[in-house]
């Protein structure tokens, strides 16, 4: 896809063909209000959600492009592409400017809206997102995030295949949401990254990227 404003689609059964049967492009400038940059995708009931910068908009999709169709359009302010992940029945979860936020069905019809679940961590996922930025203008000399900058790693959230939780791994710390509905259980826990021996440090970050999650990745019962 196209990282600022429209979206690319191949050939039908051939991903390196983009111009043939079943390819296209659309703008996502010129449907309702713009989204800003795009940042990636989730699937909501079988439509295309494409988050932005600044909001998000749903599409159905059809192997012949031209009968895409845009649906509608919700305001949020997507920041990670890989802090996008489906959650739960139906939910898109993903790191947001203002935390963790999801796209849940508000009724029987499966129209978005936002959900805060994230909201009693905001204060430090908020604070999270401040440090990173601050790394990045201080690293390259001119404001930068980590959108950008290749210099350390993005945030990822993955789904644990045991538990079900959702990780959020971020700056230096994992964030993990349990939610167990029969048991009553719907609650926010933290794992401080371990700092490392000091041969094992980063000459160029210290103990900033050091500590921080390069990938991860679900594996059997467990996350590596």
């Amino acid at each position: 896809f196209n990282i600022y404003r429209s979206v690319s689609a191949s050939a039908v059964g051939d991903p390196a063909d983009m111009s043939g049967t079943g390819s296209g492009v659309f703008d996502t400038r010129t449907q309702s209000k713009p989204i800003g940059r795009i940042v990636g995708f989730g699937d909501y009931y079988g439509q295309l959600a494409v988050f932005g910068t600044r909001g998000g908009q749903f599409w159905s999709m059809d192997p012949d492009f031209s009968k895409n169709q845009y649906e509608r359009s919700v305001p949020l302010t997507a920041v990670a592409p890989r802090a996008i992940i489906g959650y739960g029945d139906g939910d898109v979860a993903y790191l947001a400017r203002d935390g963790v936020r999801s796209l849940r069905a508000r009724d029987s019809s499966n129209i978005a809206g936002i959900s805060d679940f994230g909201s009693p961590i905001d204060r430090l996922i908020k604070a999270a997102l401040r440090d990173l930025t601050a790394l990045g203008e201080s690293m390259s000399g001119a404001p930068s995030t980590f959108l950008t900058d290749p210099a350390y790693y993005p945030p990822i959230m993955e789904i644990h295949p045991d538990t079900w939780a959702l990780w959020l791994c971020l700056h230096d710390n994992i964030y993990v949401f349990s939610h167990y509905p029969d048991a009553g259980v719907r609650a926010w826990s933290t794992i401080d990254m371990p700092v490392p021996a000091p041969a094992n440090l980063s000459a160029q970050n210290g103990t900033l990227k050091s500590r921080w999650a390069a990938d991860v990745c679900p594996v059997n019962d467990d996350i590596l």
